[in-house]
């Protein structure tokens, strides 16, 4: 059936444009967008012509899709009119896929998506993948209800595990230049130096989700001295959530010097996708007010030059369809 999908065609060249999607096989179901979430890093990157293995133009970007199961196929345990969370569409007719999230209509095997709680909004559902992300790192990371939590760059992903963190109990400061996503959390700073100034002692856990490969020695410097001697202390650990478009330099000797731990999270599982939307659900995770902009799939472009905003991006971003 034909459909549309936002295509990134060059470039810096982002169209609305038809696309096909075949009618669902064995298994498979095709879904009706409603909301599909805009991951800001990674899609500047995309559209810069940055991204590792990206396919040739044009492609659908995006991989965080809500919307309404509209037809089944043969087998497929799931109702009709079904409200679902998925990457996006895994086969289309006209452009290659860069994971098919942005599209009107994708077709899906049952068993990839996600059901999603009637108490959670299918607009709050579309950047529930970012959570999981960020739930991913935490998970990873083991906090304890006493240690200290540094997170640098605020972004939506910097944000939920900011939040994520304050749930596990640890003392959480956020670092980010602008005062608009500073808001967003209670105890949050400008700079790395102002961070140090509040830490002392340095953080057990650092977050980085910048990107900004320059940013990750700063990062790693928040962290806490571990002591010379017998102790059953372990080092800080560093939870490398910021997504990088090639390899990059580290600081090797003052991270062996404090015995730092560094984690690079390979985005989420399904289980993760599944307890950040229950956390969700239940209200412990707050996500509407990080969806500060919201754009019609026709105003593909203008939502792009949105993320380009130096003084006032959006945080997180998504299209109604």
């Amino acid at each position: 059936m034909k459909t549309q999908a936002v295509l990134f065609t060059a470039v810096n060249t982002v169209v609305l444009g038809d696309v096909e999607v075949p009618e669902p096989g064995a298994g498979e179901v095709l879904l009706k967008a409603a909301f599909t979430g805009i991951s800001p890093g990674t899609e500047k990157r995309c559209l810069a012509g940055l991204q590792e293995g990206a396919p040739e133009f044009p492609y659908v970007p995006g991989y965080s899709f809500t919307g309404i199961v509209e037809r089944a196929g043969e087998g497929a345990q799931i109702p009709l009119g079904a409200r679902v969370l998925c990457a996006g569409t895994s086969k289309v007719l006209g452009a290659n896929r860069l994971w098919g999230g942005h599209i009107g209509h994708a077709v899906r095997r049952a068993a990839d998506v996600f059901l999603v709680p009637d108490s959670v909004s299918l607009k709050a559902a579309s950047i529930a993948t970012l959570a999981a992300i960020a739930y991913h790192g935490v998970q990873l990371a083991c906090p304890k209800a006493h240690e200290r939590v540094v997170v640098v760059g605020l972004g939506p992903v910097g944000l939920f595990s900011a939040r994520l963190f304050a749930l596990s109990g640890c003392k959480v400061v956020g670092i980010d230049p602008l005062a608009s996503r500073q808001n967003l959390l209670e105890s949050a700073v400008a700079s790395i130096d102002d961070a140090r100034k509040l830490l002392e002692t340095g953080a057990d856990i650092v977050v980085d989700a910048t990107g900004v490969p320059s940013v990750l020695p700063q990062a790693i410097s928040l962290t806490r001295d571990l002591p010379w001697g017998d102790h059953n202390e372990r080092g800080a650990r560093v939870i490398v959530q910021g997504s990088y478009p090639k390899d990059f330099l580290l600081p090797y000797n003052e991270a062996f010097l404090k015995e730092a731990v560094l984690y690079f999270p390979r985005n989420c599982q399904p289980r993760d996708v599944k307890a950040s939307l229950d956390l969700i659900s239940r209200k412990k995770l707050i996500v509407e007010d990080l969806i500060t902009h919201t754009f019609s799939s026709a105003q593909a472009s203008e939502a792009y030059a949105a993320l380009g905003d130096l003084e006032n991006p959006p945080v997180a971003a998504c299209f109604q369809w």
